[in-house]
């Protein structure tokens, strides 16, 4: 399957966006500039704000990849709201007015995620015999630090959240505190 990945957008006054994107399954990548009315032209009535939800709401089954960090982080958002709400995603091709409902909902999820208080957490590991506190972690391997000054900070809503982070550490008893 196929998906586009975004190097950029930008979204104009009336609601279309300017994007340069290209597709997954052309290689080498072929960058190309492109004006997307598909929003705004299957939802008329939507206004600029409801068109970007509406896309961002897309994009979670499309399997669509951004480079924006604000755009991957409100594609994250949505697909987190969609599993909580147990919204289907093949609603957008049936149900349009459905569809413009979610994206009003989700508009008031981000509002309401945005004003939750976040917290900043460090995390601590036995490393051999030792408690030390995490200074550094990649996708493979985790680097010590030897005191708190120098632990990296998580922020999050919650210890759970940064506890899934570490959920391959199990053995190491990982334990999160807050800062």
């Amino acid at each position: 399957m196929s998906y586009e990945i975004y190097k950029s957008i930008k979204q104009l006054p009336d609601g279309t966006f300017d994007c340069v994107c290209a597709s997954s399954n052309v290689f080498p990548k072929y960058w190309s500039k492109y004006h997307m009315t598909y929003f705004s032209d299957e939802y008329p009535t939507a206004n600029k704000e409801e068109l970007r939800a509406i896309f961002e709401l897309y994009s979670t089954g499309s399997g669509d990849r951004f480079y924006s960090a604000s755009w991957k982080n409100n594609v994250h958002l949505a697909s987190k709201f969609m599993n909580e709400k147990g919204y289907d995603w093949w609603v957008h091709s049936k149900d349009k007015d459905l569809w413009l409902q979610y994206a009003r909902e989700f508009i008031d999820y981000k509002a309401n995620k945005s004003m939750s208080p976040k917290k900043r957490f460090v995390v601590s590991m036995m490393f051999g015999f030792s408690r030390e506190y995490v200074g550094k972690k990649s996708s493979r391997r985790v680097w010590p630090a030897y005191n708190k000054a120098d632990a990296k900070i998580y922020v999050a809503e919650t210890d759970a959240e940064v506890l899934a982070l570490f959920k391959g550490y199990d053995r190491y008893q990982v334990q999160v505190e807050e800062v």
